[in-house]
């Protein structure tokens, strides 16, 4: 398959439309799939010992708390917006464009250590209620968060390497 510039272009456009679609779907379904009732957030953690009563605080500081990876996973989203303005404007290897390649690759790395900061952060909350010996306090990473991380790094070095190339075809640019 061929890339041609057209193609990059027209592309480009359609997920400059899904990206600014998702830009306001994302917080619209965090904060509706919310509940703030105990009995769904003992669903949501169903390992975690959830204070009986729950603190009045707590869902809100759980809610709160989910909300930090939801953050920087719209500054991606933010940067990938503006990485395909770019490109549908047919602006391919500038140094705009590899500045968003670099920021979404540091900010998926930022969205996945702020999931694990969030849960904790979660449990913490859920069990700070308990007496004493009853809390708990929890860090969990799977492979898919590795995944993530490896592939966050993955962006991140291809956004160094395109700042150099932008760098080189400017300088290649300006001698001609």
């Amino acid at each position: 398959m061929q890339v041609t510039p057209m193609r990059v272009k027209r592309l480009s456009s359609v997920l400059f439309w899904v990206v600014s679609a998702g830009l306001i779907l994302v917080p619209a379904a965090a904060v509706l799939s919310f509940s703030m009732d105990p009995p769904d957030l003992a669903d949501s953690f169903p390992n975690v010992a959830i204070a009986d009563p729950l603190p009045g605080w707590t869902p809100g500081a759980v809610f709160a708390a989910g909300l930090l990876p939801i953050a920087a996973a719209l500054f991606v989203l933010w940067q990938m917006r503006a990485l395909f303005r770019l490109y549908k404007r047919g602006e391919m290897l500038s140094s705009g464009c590899a500045l968003a390649i670099l920021r979404i690759g540091a900010g998926v790395l930022a969205v996945m250590g702020l999931k694990i900061m969030a849960f904790t952060l979660q449990v913490l909350a859920l069990t700070l209620g308990n007496p004493p010996g009853k809390r708990s306090l929890a860090i969990a990473i799977d492979s898919s968060d590795l995944g993530m991380m490896l592939a966050g790094a993955f962006v991140l070095v291809i956004g160094w390497v395109m700042l150099e190339a932008a760098r080189i075809a400017e300088d290649h640019r300006s001698i001609v």
